[in-house]
């Protein structure tokens, strides 16, 4: 495995000419990492020389990159994927909903004086128009959206686990234009296991959510890999709208990679005694 960084060598605004030459000086030097040279941004290894110099030089001249764009991508080999038990399930497209909802509309706060929105409470609702024909999704809301031939198939074969919330269009509330993903059981907690950093923390009821930005892949423990079901999903939420991590089976990443379902990825979760 290869973990590997995304980031962005583009300054905040109109820097000196010694850090401009560094900046072109970066640029050439790691050429073959560069995904997009309008905004300097490149896919990089994190155990790479020139990562390690590139991230000194930020750390250097941070007050000319305050707004510094990087996350993080696991790359696995076709070893690794055969072998895997688990899979935490991704995905690299987004449906939003109708442009005058709101976070408020959707969820309930932690606490009646508390600012995380954590529990949704309003079924989502999304344009007509905006799924596409893409069988499974990632809303704006932060959650797996699928159709109801995915549904289908995913209840033919049995699988674990798993609801299915209907998804609506506001012009016709009869019959849903697709479903959002849910889980019967959650994890235990993982946030120690794998070191996760806090995102936000309500200061009247100590509700934590954390960072999506993690660097690695999820770990779980052997314990937790022998009662894993076909879908999982994790205790900790993530970012503003309390996603959750979904860790599927070999079952489900067979299945969904028979159905040949574009722009969804799959990493293999590791085992960590």
């Amino acid at each position: 495995m290869k973990i590997l960084s995304r980031i962005s060598l583009m300054a905040d605004s109109k820097v000196p000419t010694d850090i401009e030459k560094k900046i072109r000086y970066f640029m050439l030097k790691c050429k073959r990492f560069v995904i997009n040279e309008d905004m300097n941004l490149i896919l990089i290894p994190i155990d790479s020389q020139e990562y390690k110099e590139i991230k000194a030089f930020l750390n250097e001249n941070k007050r000319y990159f305050n707004n510094i764009f990087e996350t993080f991508e696991n790359k696995f080999d076709k070893k690794e994927m055969e072998q895997a038990q688990a899979f935490e399930m991704k995905i690299n497209n987004i449906c939003c909903g109708y442009d005058n909802t709101t976070s408020q509309e959707y969820f309930k706060t932690c606490c009646r004086e508390g600012k995380l929105f954590i529990q949704q409470v309003k079924d989502y609702e999304v344009p007509p128009n905006e799924l596409r024909k893409r069988e499974v999704v990632f809303s704006d809301l932060y959650t797996f959206i699928i159709t109801e031939k995915i549904m289908l198939e995913i209840k033919n074969n049995s699988m674990s686990n798993i609801k299915f919330r209907p998804v609506w269009q506001r012009r016709d509330i009869k019959i849903p234009i697709a479903y959002q993903i849910e889980v019967d059981e959650l994890l235990p907690s993982l946030k120690e296991l794998n070191n996760w950093i806090t995102y936000a923390c309500c200061p009247n009821c100590g509700k934590a959510v954390y960072d999506t930005n993690a660097i690695g892949p999820m770990y779980i423990t052997k314990d937790i890999l022998d009662n894993l079901y076909d879908f999982n999903a994790t205790t900790e939420q993530f970012a503003e709208l309390r996603a959750r991590r979904f860790i599927v089976s070999r079952r489900v990443y067979d299945l969904f990679r028979s159905l040949g379902i574009k722009n969804l990825d799959f990493e293999p979760v590791i085992l960590k005694e």
